[in-house]
């Protein structure tokens, strides 16, 4: 089973990626969010954390930025109904913190900005999930074991994460860091999520 790869992008096909490794290309899907964290272009090198789903008909490649993120998603198939590329979806518009937050609260809000998720998608999720992240432990790059707690409990949709990760994705599309700075301050609001603050902040600069 494949787990991470590393390596050259040779293609581009919407969410499905070419990645050259050891003279083998392997496709892979990733979020359009991912896509501009990562700064997703043809020719550039990338790291991913991989998924392999396995089928009867066919055997698919999901890549995330963190193997944190790939355990948010892997949980999200056990929920009935849920399946990879809504399980994708998911963890590419809400933030993996959020995620574990939000079932640990009772909160399905959240799940229902993705498309395709509705009221009783979301609900399946905390039902199916709530009792199952008990041990489920933020990992310390997202910050301390003080923090993370205060992530959760005062602060789930982690601001300034949010700040941080819409400008290094503007800038790795080629604006200025005052450019990023400022359109996504502009945009900024409590409980916006990445993706929405891109879109925002890329309409703005585009004009």
């Amino acid at each position: 089973m494949i787990s991470w790869i590393k390596g050259k992008i040779i293609d581009i096909d919407g969410n499905n990626i070419t990645v050259n490794t050891g003279n083998i290309g392997y496709q892979v899907f990733i979020g359009d969010n991912v896509q501009l964290q990562l700064g997703i272009k043809k020719g550039a090198e990338v790291e991913l954390v991989i998924y392999t789903s396995v089928r009867e008909d066919e055997i698919k490649l999901f890549g995330f930025s963190s193997f944190f993120v790939r355990r948010v998603f892997a949980l999200l198939l056990t929920v009935n109904g849920i399946g990879p590329k809504a399980a994708s979806s998911i963890v590419d518009q809400i933030d993996a913190v959020t995620i574990v937050s939000s079932i640990r609260s009772g909160n399905f809000s959240p799940f229902l900005s993705v498309s395709g998720i509705g009221k009783k998608s979301a609900q399946r999720i905390i039902l199916d999930l709530q009792g199952k992240l008990d041990r489920f432990e933020i990992p310390e790059m997202m910050g301390t074991e003080e923090n993370s707690s205060e992530i959760l409990q005062k602060d789930p949709f982690n601001q300034m994460k949010v700040i941080e990760d819409g400008k290094s994705a503007l800038t790795n599309l080629g604006f200025s860091e005052k450019e990023a700075d400022r359109v996504v301050r502009h945009h900024f609001t409590p409980g916006i999520n990445l993706g929405e603050i891109i879109r925002k902040s890329l309409a703005d600069l585009q004009q």
